[in-house]
C-alpha cells in the first residue's frame, strides 16, 4: 500500500522533459507520477503554474503533516480537471475561430426561432 508508511513531502519535481511529477519525501522515499501531457504539466493561472503552487502547498513545511491518501487522490483529480479545462477551452477556442471568421452565422433567419 503507497501510503502506509508516514510520508512527509519534502520537496517535488515537475518534469517537462520525462513528463512527470516525482513526490520526495523527507525519509528519502521517491513517487514518480507519469507520463503526463506537457500541456497539463505547464498550465497556469494568473502567471502561475497550478501544479508547482498546488504541490508546494502540500510540502511538510507548508501542510504541518503528512501528505497522505486523499492528498494524493486530490493531487490526481487536479491533473484531471487541468486536462479536461484544455480540452473544454481549446473546443471553445475552435468555436470562437469559426464565429471570428464568418463561418457561423450569428443572426437567426426570421421564422426559426
Amino acid at each position: 500500500e503507497l501510503f502506509k508508511n508516514p510520508f512527509a513531502l519534502g520537496s517535488f519535481e515537475v518534469d517537462k522533459e520525462s513528463l512527470s511529477i516525482t513526490l520526495n519525501s523527507q525519509s528519502n522515499y521517491k513517487l514518480k507520477i507519469g507520463p503526463i501531457p506537457e500541456e497539463v504539466l505547464a498550465f497556469k493561472v494568473s502567471g502561475y503554474v497550478v501544479i508547482q503552487q498546488f504541490l508546494k502547498s502540500y510540502t511538510m513545511s507548508y501542510l504541518q503533516r503528512q501528505f497522505d491518501r486523499d492528498d494524493f487522490q486530490e493531487l490526481l483529480f487536479l491533473l484531471q480537471r487541468i486536462s479536461q479545462q484544455i480540452v473544454i477551452v481549446r473546443g471553445i477556442d475552435n468555436y470562437v475561430k469559426t464565429i471570428l471568421e464568418g463561418e457561423v452565422s450569428l443572426l437567426i433567419p426570421e421564422g426559426r426561432h
